[in-house]
């Protein structure tokens, strides 16, 4: 019996391996977050109809968010930081929010306001409405208070993150 694909196509994991180019790697994650919206309509489905089998897939993504090897590791003042600057829709998801950001940022070596926008947003919107995350980030709307009162502010925080360009822009300082 084949396995067949995973999250990741060959690929992909090939460009996230840190073998292609920015160009490569930042197409391959839009790939990864594309799917996400899928793979949580089949766990709401497997969540229903197959209880067991969606905790087994639950407990799996818990162990390896606790493994040591986790991408977002985070030092106890990090934390702490992050804890105390009030996330709209409660902590763990702000912070979730603002370690995506993190990540693509690392991933990518710097990314844009308007690419966390539109790439993190929609998986970590909050309480914000997502509608007008197309307009990428733009000075108005939801997508601006988002970015303004979670990323921004979480982002500042991090010790490996530095903006740049009036935090129009943030690159991944090791």
């Amino acid at each position: 019996m084949s396995l067949g694909q995973g999250l990741l196509t060959e690929d992909e994991r090939n460009a996230l391996a840190g073998g292609q180019s920015t160009i490569e790697r930042t197409t391959a994650l839009e790939s990864v977050y594309d799917r996400i919206e899928a793979i949580e309509r089949d766990l709401e489905l497997l969540a229903e109809t197959e209880p067991q089998l969606f905790e087994e897939i639950l407990n799996a993504t818990i162990r390896m968010s606790q493994s040591e090897e986790a991408l977002s590791p985070v030092n106890d003042s990090t934390e702490q930081t992050l804890g105390e600057l009030g996330f709209s829709d409660g902590t763990e998801k702000g912070k979730a929010a603002v370690f995506a950001a993190r990540d693509y940022i690392r991933a990518n070596g710097e990314a844009t306001r308007r690419e966390l926008v539109k790439t993190i947003m929609p998986i970590y919107p909050l309480t914000y409405d997502v509608s007008d995350a197309h307009r990428q980030g733009e000075a108005e709307g939801e997508s601006n208070e988002w970015f303004k009162e979670i990323i921004e502010p979480g982002l500042e925080a991090l010790p490996d993150v530095e903006p740049v360009d009036n935090d129009q822009s943030w690159y991944y300082a090791e």
